[in-house]
């Protein structure tokens, strides 16, 4: 790759840090300096709250809607539990994949091949 084509392939993100930097000297923020050819933080401020504040994101409303997507995700996963796998695509599981309870038949299953073996032991064959 030329380094023309990997100036196009990053030319949007090149963009958007020249505007952060111009941002960044309009108001005066300094996130590093220069000391002895080490740069050293100088901004109090963290630089995600510095984006943020760049792109016009509130970090408090962000915050709301991060918690709003994840309880609207929780709801539909308890109103819409996931279904059992069909058959056609049990059938293309690997040999060696143990059997696993998809739904209550599949439990009430092993519970009763449990259940035969040892109520035989006991003398209580039902």
């Amino acid at each position: 790759m030329t380094m023309l084509e990997r100036l196009d392939d990053i030319f949007t993100e090149y963009e958007t840090l020249q505007g952060f930097s111009e941002w960044l000297h309009e108001k005066n923020i300094r996130i590093c300096s220069d000391i002895a050819g080490n740069l050293l933080p100088v901004s109090d401020r963290h630089l995600e709250n510095l984006l943020y504040e760049y792109f016009g994101i509130d970090p408090i409303q962000l915050e709301f809607e991060r918690r709003e997507l994840i309880a609207n995700l929780q709801r539909q996963a308890c109103e819409n539990p996931m279904k059992p796998v069909p058959a056609a695509a049990q059938a293309a599981k690997p040999a060696s994949e143990p059997n696993k309870i998809k739904n209550i038949k599949d439990f009430k299953d092993m519970m009763r091949s449990i259940k035969k073996p040892f109520k035989k032991s006991l003398g209580k064959n039902k």
